[in-house]
């Protein structure tokens, strides 16, 4: 999980526990389609848990903008 930890918060404990406080596993590939990849970290980034939860109640699938800023 660390390697995906913004490296400006990796200096202080404190600040990695609330960036993931506030953050889901996303998969970039949907499980239900790609179960082989649900534990590859490869697959998942960090993302805000209001977007994950309300992208994921429509069916949605992230966008590769949403994958590249989510760091």
């Amino acid at each position: 999980m660390l390697d995906k930890t913004p490296s400006s918060v990796l200096d202080n404990p404190d600040r990695i526990l609330e960036f993931w406080k506030n953050k889901d596993i996303s998969h970039k590939f949907h499980i239900a389609t790609h179960p082989e990849l649900q534990n590859d970290p490869n697959n998942w980034y960090p993302e805000d848990i209001s977007e994950n939860r309300s992208r994921n109640q429509k069916g949605d699938t992230p966008s590769e903008s949403e994958i590249l800023h989510a760091y």
